[in-house]
């Protein structure tokens, strides 16, 4: 059985958050800040990239850095880089375990880590494009229990084959990992403040439901619970 990630490169397409950034953009520009990184002749990487929505926000917070986004689709990119306050960063078509650029101050990867069944090979790549000294920031899936899942899924509605993109890995594993490879590193968690709807045409987006004390979790379609944190790692 082959397992594919299908990039619904329409719903990054046609969903803009440009002028309305997600609030993981805006924790994670939090983080650039107090790490002190953020000064005009810091470099930021950011693998997959996708349309630059990330980065739009980014720069409108650091107006004097100098960014630079890498994605494997092209169509994402060539959104990117025809956007007003993008034109004047680089866009690369590259694969996220094997672009090497010149080392970053900080890179950041959001969203992508789940899609891979070893978290070894990205973060390895991710380290390899860092400077010593600098930031690496990863948005994704952490499980608190020494448990790493694999999620496979089959969305009928929309696409026959099985799919991935969700796999979770433990912060054991990782922090035993990044023990003999970086200086320190912290998971930080994330938690919405805001609601997100349920989208019946796209039943393995997240969306947000509430417990009886009002507290919001993350789920989706997958019947799966989303324990969202940001890795921070200082190489």
């Amino acid at each position: 059985m082959t397992i594919s990630f299908n990039q619904r490169t329409d719903t990054y397409l046609s969903e803009s958050r440009y002028e309305k950034p997600k609030q993981v953009f805006q924790q994670l520009a939090d983080l650039v800040e107090q790490s002190g990184l953020a000064n005009p002749r810091a470099k930021f990487l950011d693998v997959g990239c996708a349309t630059g929505e990330m980065i739009y926000y980014l720069q409108q917070r650091f107006p004097k850095i100098l960014f630079t986004g890498v994605d494997n689709q092209l169509l994402l990119l060539n959104q990117a880089k025809g956007k007003d306050g993008l034109r004047q960063f680089a866009f690369v078509e590259a694969d996220a375990l094997s672009y090497r650029g010149e080392p970053q101050d900080v890179v950041t990867c959001f969203g992508m880590l789940g899609i891979f069944d070893q978290f070894e090979p990205l973060l390895e790549n991710l380290v390899a494009n860092t400077r010593q000294g600098g930031h690496i920031y990863i948005h994704g899936l952490f499980n608190d229990v020494d448990i790493d899942v694999r999620v496979y899924y089959r969305d009928h509605q929309n696409d026959k084959d099985w799919n991935r993109g969700f796999n979770i890995f433990s912060t054991m594993q990782l922090s035993k990992w990044l023990k003999t490879r970086t200086s320190s590193w912290r998971f930080i968690p994330f938690q919405l403040e805001v609601d997100i709807p349920r989208r019946l045409d796209t039943p393995h987006r997240a969306y947000t439901t509430k417990f009886e004390d009002g507290r919001r979790i993350t789920t989706n379609g997958l019947c799966l619970m989303l324990p969202e944190m940001i890795l921070e790692i200082t190489v």
